[in-house]
């Protein structure tokens, strides 16, 4: 049962904190620059749904992963003292940098893009075998997070092609 917000946050909010942060700022950003149309708003929610779960990467996935193992195994509902949290941890280091990079550099969007969208469907073919095999519900397994493992991936190949398409034409 969850009794406080710490609980709420580390058993799948922080899932939800981050999808509010990429739309918070992305509303931010739109309504702060001259140019508004689909385009660019298209544009600068993809480099916010890269940028901000790539900053998560490393602030969150990796900084928990790594010196809170045992919690963050329990929240998933794995036993403690694993070594595959350091294994994630540094996935979540690797991931994250290329993520925050999208903020700097456009380049790295498809690469972010193919790796986030592998990492996070093999994570739901996990999670949802989790489910199925062995009744595990917990908020790290079954909570926000399967959700936004199957559809981040979609909304970032969905943006990144109305983004190639507008860069397309912008060329011709």
């Amino acid at each position: 049962m969850i009794n406080n917000f710490g609980d709420w946050f580390m058993n799948g909010g922080h899932v939800i904190v981050g999808f509010a942060s990429i739309i918070i700022s992305t509303l931010i950003h739109f309504l702060l620059i001259k140019e508004r149309n689909w385009n660019i708003g298209a544009e600068l929610l993809l480099m916010y749904s890269i940028g901000v779960p790539g900053f998560k990467g490393i602030f969150g996935g990796f900084y928990m992963h790594f010196f809170y193992a045992d919690a963050m195994a329990a929240s998933i509902g794995w036993p403690a003292r694993n070594p595959f949290q350091t294994e994630v941890a540094f996935f979540n280091l690797a991931v994250g940098v290329l993520g925050a990079l999208a903020f700097f550099r456009k380049d790295v969007w498809l690469p972010f893009i193919i790796v986030s969208t592998i990492m996070g469907w093999g994570a739901a073919y996990v999670h949802l075998a989790e489910i199925f095999e062995h009744g595990n519900f917990a908020g790290n397994n079954a909570g926000p997070i399967l959700y936004a493992d199957i559809l981040m991936p979609i909304l970032r190949i969905g943006l990144y092609w109305v983004y190639a398409k507008d860069a397309a034409r912008k060329m011709l």
